[in-house]
């Protein structure tokens, strides 16, 4: 089976040229008759004239969020496959190949992807933050979207799937009038898969599946990432309240936690033997948790340990906001 001449290639760029640049050269090397929807996504135009020529279908607006943009580019897409890139991947020369394989395995599954995995050449930031976010404190039960094992192929949830490279039946959004929710700035993706599996999607995780992501290497947009992450999965349980999970709500609890320790030292100076039982348990979690996904790679347990501390705070901060906004408009 060759599924390449049935694919919609959709990416959404802003301001990441060079990477948006090889990501299209790779794709020219890879693979042949497919069809590539470019959304430039900001008020600039692009400073390489060159590369609407190497798409398909080009758009030059500023959305709303960049689910408005995924929405506005479907509309172009005309494959019976559509597939979204990042356009800050790296793909392995086998990319396809192993999607065909799936397809081969699975004729009748209906939204597949695969895991992430740190460019070799990333900083050496980056390839901390990459062995953070596969920590279990870090990223909890969707920690899948980070872990690349040997032919591990999973039915999977909303949990499981990352939008940097997300195959989705074209067929099946149009069947059942499904469509990223153009409110949300993030986990937009977890709406939409969701929404597909209760009207019946087969959905499939495969870790061989994978791309090279580069990690945000300025801590601002990092934090504005997590953050936001956390609020929008607040968000997102509003609408569908089964999409909750006790592990989601835990860094907010935390930060409620942290509010109290300090709160108790300034009344009391001094803390109850529980909240130093707790503050220990965190620490030894945090330090068990980073020591086993850089036990090969020592040098990154620093830096990792402390992109895991930050994420927790930040996330739980992200989910408290949420919350809070929620029951002031109750």
């Amino acid at each position: 089976m060759d599924v390449t001449n049935q694919i919609s290639i959709i990416i959404v760029t802003y301001n990441r040229e060079k990477m948006l640049r090889d990501l299209l050269d790779q794709l020219n090397l890879l693979v042949s008759n497919v069809e590539i929807v470019l959304v430039n996504n900001s008020n600039e135009p692009l400073n390489d004239s060159h590369i609407p020529s190497k798409v398909t279908h080009f758009i030059h607006k500023k959305f709303s969020t960049p689910a408005a943009a995924r929405n506005a580019a479907l509309e172009y897409a005309t494959k019976e496959w559509v597939l979204f890139f990042d356009d800050d991947i790296i793909l392995p020369d086998h990319y396809f190949q192993q999607a065909i394989y799936l397809l081969e395995k699975h004729p009748n599954i209906d939204i597949f992807g695969g895991p992430d995995q740190t460019p070799i050449r990333a900083s050496y930031f980056q390839q901390a933050l990459g062995l953070a976010l596969q920590s279990p404190m870090t990223t909890a039960h969707s920690r899948l979207r980070h872990l690349k094992q040997n032919k591990t192929i999973l039915k999977a949830t909303e949990r499981d799937l990352i939008l940097c490279h997300l195959w989705i039946r074209r067929s099946f959004l149009k069947d059942h009038d499904l469509s990223f929710p153009e409110s949300y700035f993030r986990n937009e993706e977890n709406l939409l898969i969701h929404q597909a599996q209760t009207k019946g999607a087969e959905i499939y995780y495969f870790s061989d599946l994978f791309v090279f992501h580069y990690r945000k290497a300025n801590l601002v947009p990092l934090a504005f990432a997590v953050f936001r992450s956390g609020f929008y999965r607040i968000k997102s349980i509003k609408k569908i309240p089964s999409l909750s999970g006790i592990l989601f709500l835990i860094p907010s609890c935390w930060i409620i936690f942290i509010f109290c320790t300090f709160t108790q030292l300034l009344e009391n100076n001094s803390l109850h033997p529980a909240y130093v039982q707790i503050w220990a348990l965190y620490i030894f979690l945090s330090v068990a948790f980073t020591l086993k996904v850089t036990i090969k790679r020592p040098q990154y347990f620093f830096v990792a340990l402390l992109y895991q501390i930050m994420i927790n705070l930040l996330y739980g901060l992200g989910t408290l906001t949420g919350l809070l906004r929620l029951l002031l408009r109750l």
